[in-house]
């Protein structure tokens, strides 16, 4: 699929369709000329100047209608044909979107849209992570296009991004070329997009510069198969996102997976902000057991293989905390199976495997050290270690 950019795409359509409406016109004055309407009222009407005012007025009621009638009748045709001809152009319909950033969100999209042209896109953003969600909402829309038919391979759009109180964002969207379904038709969009301008209030503006991934999933037969009924309970109450689990549809789909990993990221991310913050803070002194009931020693294996990479500051991040005396209460949170696991992900990542052999051998050792007791589940987390040395 390509995307246009530039002037309004619509003039070469809008040509076509007025200038056959007018042909159409013109051969209901064909069928119907001006002569044979003098002709008929004056066979019944007495009166010369009635009949010339009708002669005149009707035609041009005819004109009128016919020339309405028409337009909107190949307009309609047109646009099936066009729209069948450029299924992957067509965005038009309701989206669900994930902004993927430091504080996600998700919610609604309703694109409408004229040929080449993005109409309107009118959106509701919802807070999952509010306490309550429907009073943290924000409603966007695009306020400026740059569309014409020159191809490129991705499409640009101006935004802006209000709450009620007047405060909000105004950036830019960047999508690339779509997914396309079976039938041909777009049914997810990749994008980025970047908040350049912020508002606290109508009377304050700052330059702005926060960026992040987007995404947007089709609500349709060939996308997320909605019935009508749960599509517009959403757009009722767009606040529901905040929790897909009462949808089975959402949950289990392409949208719901992808939020799922995006959530769970950015609770990865807020974790380990807190223990760097934490370990700063008080070098020399432990973390209470009640944090770590929330921030375990399990989340921090998470925050390693979180993104597919090991960064310098993790490997700082986990040797000093664990260089520290920790007490059975925090070592009992490290779930030895998952250690297992990630032992797969370091067998293909010699880098990896380099630089957490010794934490992962380090960890099993606290684990046993915890009743002095190898248990099954241990024994078989130091055999995976044996395995992967041996290697």
């Amino acid at each position: 699929m390509r995307f246009l950019k530039g002037k309004d795409g619509r003039t070469n359509h809008q040509k076509i369709i007025a200038g056959t409406t007018v042909l159409g016109v013109l051969l209901i004055r064909e069928l119907f000329p001006l002569e044979k309407m003098e002709l008929f009222f004056s066979s019944f009407i007495n009166v010369s100047w009635i009949v010339y005012v009708l002669s005149w007025f009707i035609p041009w009621l005819v004109d009128v209608a016919g020339f309405a009638a028409i337009f909107w009748l190949f307009s309609v045709i047109y646009k099936k044909w066009w729209e069948r001809a450029h299924k992957d152009y067509y965005l038009e319909g309701i989206w669900l979107h994930i902004h993927d950033k430091e504080n996600p969100r998700t919610g609604l999209v309703q694109i409408n849209q004229d040929f080449y042209n993005i109409d309107t896109v009118k959106a509701i953003n919802v807070d999952p992570n509010a306490d309550d969600p429907a009073k943290r909402q924000t409603e966007w829309e695009y306020i400026g296009n740059t569309f014409k038919p020159a191809p490129i391979d991705y499409l640009v759009s101006c935004y802006s991004a209000l709450r009620r109180d007047t405060s909000g964002k105004y950036g830019v969207h960047v999508f690339s070329n779509p997914e396309i379904s079976e039938k041909g038709y777009p049914v997810k969009v990749k994008g980025r997009f970047g908040d350049i301008i912020k508002k606290e209030n109508l009377h304050t503006t700052e330059v702005y510069d926060k960026t992040g991934k987007l995404y947007l999933f089709k609500l349709s037969k060939d996308g997320i198969d909605l019935s009508k009924k749960e599509i517009k309970e959403l757009l009722r109450n767009p606040s529901r996102l905040a929790n897909i689990n009462n949808y089975e549809k959402l949950k289990n789909s392409e949208y719901g997976k992808m939020l799922k990993q995006v959530m769970e990221k950015n609770g990865i991310l807020q974790s380990y902000n807190y223990l760097s913050e934490k370990i700063k803070a008080s070098p020399t002194t432990d973390i209470s057991v009640n944090e770590l009931d929330v921030i375990t020693i399990n989340l921090l294996f998470r925050i390693i293989f979180s993104d597919g990479r090991v960064n310098q500051n993790e490997v700082d991040l986990i040797n000093d905390l664990f260089k520290k005396d920790w007490k059975r209460d925090y070592i009992n949170s490290l779930d030895s199976g998952s250690v297992i696991t990630k032992l797969d992900v370091l067998k293909s990542d010699e880098t990896m495997l380099r630089v957490f052999k010794e934490i992962i051998i380090e960890a099993c050792v606290y684990i046993i050290k915890l009743d002095n007791t190898v248990h099954t589940d241990e024994q078989q987390c130091l055999d995976s270690i044996k395995a992967l040395l041996e290697d």
